[in-house]
């Protein structure tokens, strides 16, 4: 298609941004990207997860990942094709940062056990992943809730901080508390898909 996603800075757009966006005043090639993109990015996330750990990895490869099939894109790519392509970019974008910043860890899979890992990010819905996630979401307290709406929902960069502020804790304290809710939230969606 030839056609560069120029600055658009897509993959850093949350689903809410994104559907915000006027879909009769897009392209109808654009369109179906961000339909396509908005279907696969949370499974796609959770396959990345598999090989990194370090969250800023995880958005850089999800934005090169992102860039990659937008240039890529053929005309008539179904969303299973879409998938397809952008699961193997995200695997050799994957390991492309695995060799360059641990090169003593990284280990090689082979390509059928990539697949097998692909497929099965797959197999659930990621509608169903979210309604999963929601379940788990809302078996924390308001407190918990709150910590996790200032790191992730707010706008303002300094959320956390202003809410560290007002709890009269220290802001590494309310990371650390983040980090304990990311583990309890993991391990709830972990035993709730039905192929764990």
């Amino acid at each position: 298609m030839g056609q560069e996603l120029k600055g658009t800075g897509i993959s850093q757009l949350t689903n809410s941004e994104l559907n915000k966006v006027d879909a009769a005043a897009l392209d109808p090639q654009v369109r179906k990207f961000v339909d396509f993109y908005l279907q696969t990015r949370v499974p796609l996330r959770a396959y990345i997860y598999g090989f990194l750990k370090n969250s800023e990895a995880i958005e850089d490869c999800i934005q090169e990942t992102c860039m990659l099939v937008w240039n890529k894109q053929q005309e008539g790519w179904t969303l299973d094709e879409y998938q397809k392509f952008s699961y193997t970019t995200a695997r050799f974008k994957a390991l492309s940062w695995l060799k360059k910043h641990q090169p003593k860890k990284h280990v090689q899979l082979s390509p059928a056990m990539m697949e097998k890992l692909a497929d099965r990010t797959l197999q659930v819905e990621p509608d169903h992943r979210i309604s999963i996630l929601n379940d788990c979401l809302d078996r924390l307290s308001p407190e918990q809730r709150n910590i996790l709406d200032a790191r992730y929902e707010a706008a303002d960069s300094q959320a956390l901080q202003l809410l560290a502020n007002s709890l009269s804790r220290k802001v590494d304290s309310l990371y650390k508390q983040l980090e304990r809710l990311r583990t309890i939230l993991r391990d709830c969606v972990r035993k709730e898909l039905p192929y764990q």
